[in-house]
Protein backbone atom coordinates (compact mmCIF):
# COMPACT_ATOMS: atom_id res chain seq x y z
CA UNK A 1 0.00 0.00 0.00
CA UNK A 2 1.25 3.54 -1.24
CA UNK A 3 1.42 5.95 1.62
CA UNK A 4 0.30 9.44 1.44
CA UNK A 5 2.28 12.58 3.39
CA UNK A 6 0.35 14.98 4.35
CA UNK A 7 1.65 18.65 4.33
CA UNK A 8 2.34 21.15 7.25
CA UNK A 9 1.05 23.66 5.35
CA UNK A 10 -2.60 25.25 5.73
CA UNK A 11 -4.20 26.77 2.92
CA UNK A 12 -5.05 30.30 3.15
CA UNK A 13 -8.47 30.13 1.11
CA UNK A 14 -10.81 28.91 3.48
CA UNK A 15 -9.75 31.95 5.77
CA UNK A 16 -9.52 34.38 2.73
CA UNK A 17 -11.66 37.06 4.56
CA UNK A 18 -9.27 37.12 8.00
CA UNK A 19 -6.36 39.72 8.18
CA UNK A 20 -3.11 38.79 8.57
CA UNK A 21 -3.13 39.17 12.66
CA UNK A 22 -6.14 37.48 12.56
CA UNK A 23 -5.44 34.63 10.33
CA UNK A 24 -2.16 34.17 12.30
CA UNK A 25 -3.92 34.17 16.01
CA UNK A 26 -6.86 31.50 14.34
CA UNK A 27 -4.10 29.14 13.43
CA UNK A 28 -2.84 29.60 16.66
CA UNK A 29 -5.70 28.70 18.20
CA UNK A 30 -6.34 25.73 16.23
CA UNK A 31 -3.26 24.29 17.13
CA UNK A 32 -4.36 24.90 20.55
CA UNK A 33 -0.75 27.09 21.24
CA UNK A 34 -0.43 29.64 23.56
CA UNK A 35 1.26 33.04 23.34
CA UNK A 36 4.19 31.58 26.13
CA UNK A 37 4.97 28.86 23.98
CA UNK A 38 4.81 31.36 21.00
CA UNK A 39 7.33 33.90 22.73
CA UNK A 40 9.29 31.39 24.23
CA UNK A 41 9.92 29.03 20.63
CA UNK A 42 10.21 32.25 18.43
CA UNK A 43 12.21 34.54 20.55
CA UNK A 44 9.59 37.40 20.11
CA UNK A 45 7.90 38.75 23.09
CA UNK A 46 4.53 38.16 23.93
CA UNK A 47 3.13 41.68 23.55
CA UNK A 48 4.44 42.18 20.29
CA UNK A 49 3.02 38.66 19.05
CA UNK A 50 -0.06 40.26 20.85
CA UNK A 51 -0.24 43.67 18.64
CA UNK A 52 0.65 41.73 15.53
CA UNK A 53 -2.27 39.08 16.08
CA UNK A 54 -4.64 42.35 17.03
CA UNK A 55 -3.56 43.99 13.42
CA UNK A 56 -2.26 47.16 16.44
CA UNK A 57 0.92 48.38 13.89
CA UNK A 58 1.62 51.74 15.87
CA UNK A 59 2.88 49.61 18.44
CA UNK A 60 5.37 47.23 16.27
CA UNK A 61 8.92 47.50 15.44
CA UNK A 62 9.31 49.39 11.76
CA UNK A 63 8.37 47.23 8.75
CA UNK A 64 11.66 45.87 8.06
CA UNK A 65 11.93 44.21 11.18
CA UNK A 66 8.38 43.39 11.33
CA UNK A 67 8.59 41.07 8.26
CA UNK A 68 11.23 39.10 9.86
CA UNK A 69 9.10 38.64 13.22
CA UNK A 70 6.08 37.71 10.58
CA UNK A 71 7.82 35.37 8.77
CA UNK A 72 9.64 33.68 11.48
CA UNK A 73 5.59 33.62 13.59
CA UNK A 74 4.80 31.82 9.88
CA UNK A 75 7.60 29.17 10.14
CA UNK A 76 6.85 28.16 13.67
CA UNK A 77 2.81 27.35 12.91
CA UNK A 78 3.89 25.66 9.74
CA UNK A 79 2.03 28.23 7.10
CA UNK A 80 3.50 30.01 4.21
CA UNK A 81 5.94 32.71 4.75
CA UNK A 82 5.25 34.09 1.49
CA UNK A 83 1.37 33.40 1.75
CA UNK A 84 1.10 35.33 5.08
CA UNK A 85 3.05 38.43 4.15
CA UNK A 86 1.20 38.71 0.40
CA UNK A 87 -1.93 38.52 3.32
CA UNK A 88 -0.12 41.11 5.74
CA UNK A 89 0.18 43.90 2.35
CA UNK A 90 -3.45 43.16 1.55
CA UNK A 91 -5.06 43.11 4.95
CA UNK A 92 -3.30 46.29 6.29
CA UNK A 93 -3.12 48.13 3.40
CA UNK A 94 1.05 49.18 3.77
CA UNK A 95 3.64 47.63 1.36
CA UNK A 96 6.74 45.62 3.11
CA UNK A 97 9.51 47.13 1.07
CA UNK A 98 10.50 50.89 1.64
CA UNK A 99 8.74 53.29 -0.78
CA UNK A 100 9.20 56.99 -1.96
CA UNK A 101 7.07 58.51 0.30
CA UNK A 102 8.43 56.36 3.15
CA UNK A 103 10.12 58.52 6.43
CA UNK A 104 12.47 57.02 8.75
CA UNK A 105 10.71 55.42 11.64
CA UNK A 106 10.10 57.20 15.15
CA UNK A 107 11.87 55.56 17.74
CA UNK A 108 9.26 54.97 20.26
CA UNK A 109 11.63 53.89 22.94
CA UNK A 110 14.38 57.12 23.33
CA UNK A 111 13.91 58.72 26.81
CA UNK A 112 13.67 61.85 26.83
CA UNK A 113 16.12 63.95 28.85
CA UNK A 114 14.70 66.28 31.37
CA UNK A 115 14.44 69.57 30.49
CA UNK A 116 16.81 71.13 32.64
CA UNK A 117 19.04 68.31 31.60
CA UNK A 118 19.14 69.73 28.40
CA UNK A 119 19.24 73.07 29.65
CA UNK A 120 22.74 71.94 31.40
CA UNK A 121 23.84 70.52 28.59
CA UNK A 122 23.12 73.29 26.48
CA UNK A 123 25.08 75.65 29.12
CA UNK A 124 28.02 73.93 28.97
CA UNK A 125 28.57 73.46 25.45
CA UNK A 126 28.26 77.25 24.99
CA UNK A 127 31.09 77.94 27.84
CA UNK A 128 32.85 75.33 26.56
CA UNK A 129 32.89 77.18 23.12
CA UNK A 130 32.87 80.59 24.71
CA UNK A 131 36.09 79.35 26.62
CA UNK A 132 38.27 78.15 23.21
CA UNK A 133 37.24 81.55 21.45
CA UNK A 134 38.60 83.39 23.90
CA UNK A 135 41.78 81.51 24.17
CA UNK A 136 41.93 81.45 20.19
CA UNK A 137 41.26 85.72 20.86
CA UNK A 138 44.11 85.87 23.11
CA UNK A 139 46.97 83.70 21.44
CA UNK A 140 45.68 86.27 18.52
CA UNK A 141 46.09 89.41 20.71
CA UNK A 142 49.99 88.29 22.27
CA UNK A 143 51.18 87.34 18.85
CA UNK A 144 49.97 90.62 17.88
CA UNK A 145 51.78 92.32 20.79
CA UNK A 146 54.75 90.32 20.62
CA UNK A 147 55.52 91.81 17.13
CA UNK A 148 54.04 95.69 18.12
CA UNK A 149 55.76 96.48 21.06
CA UNK A 150 59.33 96.70 22.35
CA UNK A 151 60.85 93.99 24.37
CA UNK A 152 60.59 94.61 28.31
CA UNK A 153 63.26 93.47 30.51
CA UNK A 154 62.55 92.84 34.18
CA UNK A 155 65.50 92.58 36.73
CA UNK A 156 64.75 90.52 39.69
CA UNK A 157 67.95 91.73 41.31
CA UNK A 158 69.18 93.93 41.60
CA UNK A 159 65.88 95.75 41.60
CA UNK A 160 67.91 98.81 42.11
CA UNK A 161 71.38 100.81 42.12
CA UNK A 162 73.51 99.11 45.13
CA UNK A 163 77.02 99.63 46.85
CA UNK A 164 78.78 96.57 47.36
CA UNK A 165 81.79 95.75 49.59
CA UNK A 166 82.27 92.33 47.41
CA UNK A 167 83.45 92.42 43.32
CA UNK A 168 80.99 89.79 42.34
CA UNK A 169 77.42 89.77 41.61
CA UNK A 170 74.68 87.81 40.25
CA UNK A 171 72.19 89.69 37.47
CA UNK A 172 68.53 87.72 37.37
CA UNK A 173 65.87 88.55 35.80
CA UNK A 174 63.60 88.22 33.21
CA UNK A 175 63.19 89.23 29.21
CA UNK A 176 59.48 89.45 27.56
CA UNK A 177 58.68 89.78 24.02
CA UNK A 178 62.18 89.34 23.22
CA UNK A 179 64.44 87.53 21.19
CA UNK A 180 67.99 88.28 22.33
CA UNK A 181 69.50 89.93 24.94
CA UNK A 182 73.20 91.63 25.23
CA UNK A 183 75.75 92.74 27.79
CA UNK A 184 77.16 95.19 26.47
CA UNK A 185 78.14 93.60 22.95
CA UNK A 186 77.58 90.01 24.79
CA UNK A 187 74.99 88.26 24.07
CA UNK A 188 73.34 85.79 27.02
CA UNK A 189 71.16 82.89 26.62
CA UNK A 190 67.81 82.82 27.58
CA UNK A 191 66.12 80.24 29.04
CA UNK A 192 62.59 78.46 27.52
CA UNK A 193 60.87 81.08 29.62
CA UNK A 194 62.76 84.23 28.41
CA UNK A 195 64.75 84.18 32.00
CA UNK A 196 68.51 84.77 32.45
CA UNK A 197 71.41 84.67 35.04
CA UNK A 198 74.66 86.86 34.67
CA UNK A 199 77.64 86.46 36.80
CA UNK A 200 79.80 89.88 36.85
CA UNK A 201 83.45 90.93 38.23
CA UNK A 202 82.79 94.55 39.47
CA UNK A 203 85.72 96.87 39.15
CA UNK A 204 86.55 99.23 42.04
CA UNK A 205 84.21 102.09 42.02
CA UNK A 206 81.56 102.58 39.64
CA UNK A 207 80.18 100.00 37.22
CA UNK A 208 77.27 100.56 34.75
CA UNK A 209 75.41 97.27 34.33
CA UNK A 210 73.74 98.07 30.53
CA UNK A 211 71.18 95.47 29.61
CA UNK A 212 69.53 95.53 25.91
CA UNK A 213 67.14 93.20 24.62
CA UNK A 214 65.77 92.92 20.85
CA UNK A 215 62.35 91.00 19.78
CA UNK A 216 61.92 89.44 15.94
CA UNK A 217 61.38 92.71 14.32
CA UNK A 218 64.33 94.87 15.89
CA UNK A 219 62.66 97.02 18.43
CA UNK A 220 64.95 97.46 21.27
CA UNK A 221 64.84 97.87 25.05
CA UNK A 222 67.32 99.16 27.69
CA UNK A 223 68.16 98.83 30.97
CA UNK A 224 70.59 99.95 33.67
CA UNK A 225 72.19 99.35 36.96
CA UNK A 226 74.40 101.46 38.60
CA UNK A 227 76.74 99.41 41.35
CA UNK A 228 79.31 100.56 43.43
CA UNK A 229 81.99 98.00 44.15
CA UNK A 230 83.78 99.46 47.53
CA UNK A 231 87.16 97.98 47.66
CA UNK A 232 88.22 97.73 51.11
CA UNK A 233 91.38 99.48 52.16
CA UNK A 234 94.63 97.47 52.67
CA UNK A 235 96.30 97.54 55.52
CA UNK A 236 100.08 98.92 55.41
Amino acid sequence: MKMVQKSNKINLANTKDLSCGAYLRYIRQQKGISLETVSGKTKIVSRIIESIENDDYQNLPPKPFLKGMIANYARFLKIDEQQILTLYETSNGRSIGAGKNDFLPRNRFIVKAPAILRIIKFLVMFLIKISIFAIIIGYLIYEILFFVLPPKIILLSPQQDISLNQPQIIIKGKVIRGKILYWGNTPIALNSQGGFRINITLTPGLNKIRLRALNNVGKESFVTRNIVYNQPQTQK
